[in-house]
């Protein structure tokens, strides 16, 4: 059993967030059918488990995933960054049956929800995914 919970947000077109634990694990259920390119778009303190998310979606080989570090907070925003991201998905010639995973906090997945839609158009562009890692602050035990 699950110990997920789903928010609906209405709207055009709704969506559903899941809030549990290893959402990380089964982000490839997200993906839209026929995805051939997944880009995972992380912040540098998560460059290694970025890495180890894009080798498990990598392991079946049906899947052509890249990696794109992006500065923390609010130089993720700017204008270079999502020439960055737009000339990553170029390149490697992502198309609209493709998928982007923002893997962080505020700063990656806000950057992906603008990267999909061209600037200036209502093109819906590509599906994408917001993966939030939050982690419990250490604390010592009692002494």
């Amino acid at each position: 059993m699950s110990d997920d919970t789903v928010i609906r947000v209405e709207g055009d077109p709704g969506y559903d967030v899941t809030i549990g634990r290893g959402l990380r694990h089964r982000i490839r259920e997200s993906l839209p059918e026929g995805a051939k390119k997944v880009l995972i778009v992380h912040q540098p303190s998560l460059g290694r488990i970025a890495s180890d998310l894009r080798e498990e979606m990598l392991a079946d080989g049906e899947l052509e995933v890249l990696l794109a570090e992006i500065p923390d907070a609010e130089n993720a925003k700017r204008i270079e960054v999502a020439s960055f991201l737009w000339g990553i998905l170029g390149q490697s010639d992502f198309t609209r049956t493709d998928a982007i995973v923002g893997f962080g906090g505020g700063a990656a997945t806000d950057r992906v929800a603008r990267v999909p839609r061209a600037p200036g158009t209502r093109d819906p562009g590509l599906d994408y995914a917001r993966l939030h890692e939050l982690r419990a602050p250490v604390r010592s035990p009692a002494a």
